[in-house]
């Protein structure tokens, strides 16, 4: 070769041409990353109200849980965040472990045929609980029969056959207005599997809102939140058991000796 002859498989050259045919792979590589893949959205209209609810209906959905996660409780007044371990029997019974570092239990709750009880370890304090008693964690409020409201399986009391329906790219949503709010269910339109499920009191005062997932083909709740006023509760399951065996005692609460019960009044 002469010397001023160029070679393109040596040093420069090489790496030149290299770059310039790497660099845009590599930029839709990191786009990718970074921001995702853009959603598909439905273009085609949405079947009848009713053909959905039949088919979201359809699926089974867990009449008795064992879940583990995380509940949080945000306020002005204050914050609260620990692990959980909830026991739901439909159609009325729960029970919630709250635990904090360690392992150590900070609150058991629980809940049956509209009374319960909680207790309170670190306090030494046990509460009679009435439906729609709010309990009072430091300074931060805790509703727990809301629970069995966001534990309950979907049916069809909750969302009515005149419910209208529209599409949001790649869901469809099926909204039905009340007296009381407006309640809301979220669809995959790919597979027709119902996704989420909201509502909305006429008042504003209450919002609450629930993710569903799958296990075993039984719909089964992954997360929810339910925001009262200025308080919100919110949860999301890491593991969930599918008609556990639950002893005779799951849904009751162990007080040591000498620990007087007190009654929480209804809010």
């Amino acid at each position: 070769l002469e010397a001023n002859s160029r070679n393109p498989w040596s040093g420069q050259e090489f790496t030149s041409m290299w770059s310039n045919r790497i660099a845009p792979f590599a930029f839709v590589f990191l786009c990718a990353v970074f921001f995702g893949c853009a959603p598909t959205c439905v273009k085609t209209p949405p079947p009848p109200a009713g053909e959905l609810i039949a088919e979201v209906l359809s699926v089974p959905g867990a009449h008795a849980i064992q879940a583990y996660g995380t509940l949080r409780v945000t306020s002005p007044e204050g914050n609260y965040s620990g692990s959980a371990v909830v026991f739901y029997s439909y159609p009325e019974s729960v029970k919630v472990v709250l635990q904090g570092g360690f392992g150590t239990t900070f609150a058991e709750i629980a809940l049956a045929g509209g009374k319960g009880i909680a207790y309170l370890p670190q306090q030494r304090q046990a509460l009679e609980l009435a439906d729609g008693s709010g309990l009072l964690f430091g300074s931060v409020v805790v509703y727990p029969s809301m629970l069995l409201h966001l534990l309950k399986p979907v049916d069809a009391e909750r969302l009515g056959q005149d419910a209208i329906i529209s599409t949001e790219c790649s869901q469809y949503v099926l909204a039905s207005r009340t007296a009381a709010g407006t309640r809301i269910w979220r669809l995959s339109a790919r597979a027709r599997r119902l996704e989420a499920e909201e509502f909305r009191s006429v008042e504003n005062t209450m919002f609450w809102t629930r993710t569903f997932g799958a296990a075993n083909g039984i719909r089964v709740p992954k997360s929810f939140s339910v925001r009262l006023g200025e308080t919100t509760m919110s949860a999301e399951f890491t593991r969930i058991n599918v008609s556990p065996v639950m002893r005779p005692n799951t849904f009751a609460v162990a007080l040591p000796p000498g620990i007087e019960v007190m009654t929480v009044p209804r809010e």
